[in-house]
């Protein structure tokens, strides 16, 4: 072959690999532990710091996750026996692992369609974004721990369609569909998805036989989720069922296949924590419901044409690791990008057949009834340094974001600061940014910090009575009075109807001992729900009224006649 032509050994490209891997990745050997999920999961957790100590039952279902991941939780508390509480060798086990997926992951594919094609979707699975939070955040361990085994399993599957150790693939199949969805319930569907794969890349004549692997593969679905309910049931935390119409509940699916996509080819905009989709009818929802599924629907009508069975698990993959988190079952109130690391390699395996049918101009290897193409004639076609040049400027902008990304995961601290400055109307990172800034001393930078959000968050929501409440609060807990009754006289008089405006003054006037505006607050209360639990302040405020001049007092003129009088203005209390 012509030295242009000639294909790096294996070797070498994996060593590349590890090396941008190491290089991206190798800061988090200096980070800690964040969110309390890394200080309630590991470090405070007894199955991790005293796993022995625990029973069988315990291990199996970790209660306290809210579903079963007993192999995710046992690697954490092996990592506890050997290194105690270091941070830092928790995050290298998670980049170790991270790195064997990828290694995994280029074996498959370069014996399907060459060494280039391989080495480019395996850098993309490397460097992608992504795959930041999985790495860099030691709690989504269990994310890379199901995409290892998933891929050995993929293994025992090829030897399977190949005719070859059959009775070792079988074994190697049926085990690591168990390891993986113990290691997390995304990957629950990992038998079945095995067992449609086996299904359809084989001859009719041939496809009852082995029939009981099958059955289990395609039973450990339901088991393992049988298992999580129960589970969640116990410790309930994970299903968070809203109260929205069976269309809304689509058009959210649809807006998370969407969030998905667009964040795989674009992967520009890219956050620890994605918002809730929004339940609403856009282009977008409708993107991810038509669109997506039509394309991947016509992809394998192809390859089962073709009998390109790497192509028709790709598909399949895809489509069963997405249902447990497309939001047709609410997992949870945020789509996280770490639950696209287990189906990125089905997305992935795609790419590879794409540019080895198009670009480098081979037949689909592993065919039924086809041998494996030869290493030389798979790869006789060069790219050329145009192709290369581009593939090495993409992989490096990959890199270079997912720098940026896993930076953010440092510490709490740093976490929380990027969140609350990506999404400064989200209320729970910046709670969790205030509370560790007032713990080291900064309550300056906690105060501005809360009220630029809640002055943010009136603008945004001019009706609501919530933000000027809480921002009026703020004040008064700061020791700013002056401020908070700046608060109440700004409020709009078509919102002093309300009983939620006469409350706000109450907390005003208690806070301040201002008893007979208090009284007057706690009547106004009593006119808009004479239920209110306010009724039992009537007779504590009354002495405080009784004991001033009677001039001072309230006369019944200022209190309406019904319900839809309006008192005062709210700029009489001097």
């Amino acid at each position: 072959m012509a030295g242009s032509d000639r294909v790096p050994s294996t070797r070498f490209l994996c060593f590349l690999m590890l090396l941008a891997g190491v290089a991206v990745f190798g800061q988090v050997l200096d980070f800690s532990f964040v969110t309390t999920d890394d200080w309630d999961m590991i470090v405070r957790y007894p199955l991790v710091n005293d796993w022995s100590g625990q029973g069988w039952w315990e291990r199996l279902i970790t209660r306290k996750h809210s579903y079963a991941m007993p192999l995710s939780v046992a690697s954490f508390a092996l990592d506890w026996s050997l290194w105690g509480q270091r941070p830092g060798m928790f995050h290298a086990t998670n980049l170790a692992l991270h790195l064997m997926c990828v290694l995994a992951f280029f074996g498959l594919v370069s014996r399907w369609f060459g060494h280039r094609a391989a080495f480019l979707v395996s850098l993309v699975m490397l460097l992608h974004p992504m795959q930041v939070e999985s790495v860099g955040y030691i709690s989504q361990r269990k994310d890379i721990l199901a995409c290892l085994f998933a891929l050995l399993g993929v293994y025992g599957l090829s030897w399977i369609v190949q005719g070859r150790r059959v009775g070792l693939g079988i074994l190697v199949v049926l085990g690591a569909s168990l390891l993986a969805g113990l290691s997390k319930p995304t990957a629950m569907l990992v038998g079945p998805i095995f067992a449609v794969s086996w299904w359809f890349v084989i001859p009719k004549e041939r496809r009852l036989k082995f029939l009981w692997a099958k059955l289990l593969l395609i039973a450990m679905g339901p088991a393992f989720l049988a298992l999580n309910v129960y589970v969640n049931r116990l410790y309930p935390l994970t299903l968070r069922y809203e109260k929205r119409g069976i269309f809304e509940r689509i058009a959210w699916v649809g807006h998370t296949i969407a969030h998905y996509t667009s964040s795989f080819f674009w992967p520009m905009d890219l956050s620890p924590r994605v918002p809730m989709p929004a339940p609403a009818w856009t282009f977008a929802a409708l993107f991810g419901l038509f669109v997506i599924p039509l394309l991947f629907w016509v992809v394998l009508i192809f390859a089962l044409k073709r009998h390109v069975w790497p192509a028709v698990l790709g598909v399949v993959w895809v489509a069963g690791i997405f249902l447990p988190i497309s939001n047709i079952i609410p997992i949870s109130r945020y789509v996280a990008d770490s639950y696209f690391y287990l189906a990125m390699p089905g997305v992935l395996w795609l790419i590879a057949w794409f540019l080895a049918r198009h670009d480098l101009q081979i037949s689909p290897v592993f065919s039924e009834g086809k041998k494996a193409v030869d290493q030389t004639s798979l790869n006789k076609r060069s790219w050329g340094w145009g192709i290369w040049s581009a593939v090495a400027l993409i992989c490096s902008l990959l890199g270079v974001l997912s720098y940026y990304q896993v930076g953010h995961w440092r510490n709490e601290e740093t976490l929380f600061r990027y969140l609350v400055q990506r999404w400064p109307d989200q209320k729970e990172p910046l709670g969790d940014l205030l509370g560790l800034l007032r713990k080291k001393g900064a309550v300056q930078e906690a105060f501005l910090l809360e009220e630029r959000y809640l002055k943010r968050a009136v603008l945004t929501h001019p009706a609501s009575m919530d933000a000027r409440h809480h921002l009026m609060r703020l004040y008064l807990r700061e020791k700013r009075p002056k401020q908070a009754f700046a608060v109440l006289l700004a409020i709009p008089k078509s919102m002093q109807q309300q009983a939620s405006y006469w409350e706000a003054r109450l907390e005003w006037a208690m806070r301040l001992h201002r008893m007979p505006e208090a009284y007057r607050a706690v009547k106004q209360i009593l006119l808009y729900n004479p239920q209110s639990p306010r009724r039992k302040m009537l007779s504590f405020l009354q002495q405080f009224v009784s004991a001033r001049p009677s001039s001072s007092r309230p006369t019944t003129s200022t209190v309406p006649a019904s319900k839809k009088a309006v008192p005062t203005s709210g700029k009489a209390v001097p």
